[in-house]
């Protein structure tokens, strides 16, 4: 129990930065969707790393969330 609120924490946090990056405008379907694509991709990467016993998963993620696409 004390696991699933902090992680509902953790998200709300990475929510109210989302939505403060997006702006007034924000994206198309808000910053909660957004937030729960990137957690979704995340958790899809830690899968793909144990299941393929490489970080190659990581690394894409990372060049992924880091070129702007949310800009």
């Amino acid at each position: 129990m004390q696991i699933c609120a902090a992680n509902e924490k953790q998200i709300g946090t990475f929510e109210a930065v989302l939505s403060e990056a997006l702006g007034e405008g924000g994206a198309e379907g808000g910053a909660r969707d957004l937030t729960d694509f990137v957690i979704a991709a995340w958790h899809g990467s830690l899968l793909r790393i144990k299941v393929e016993r490489s970080p190659a998963a990581l690394h894409q993620f990372r060049r992924l969330s880091t070129t702007g696409w949310i800009d």
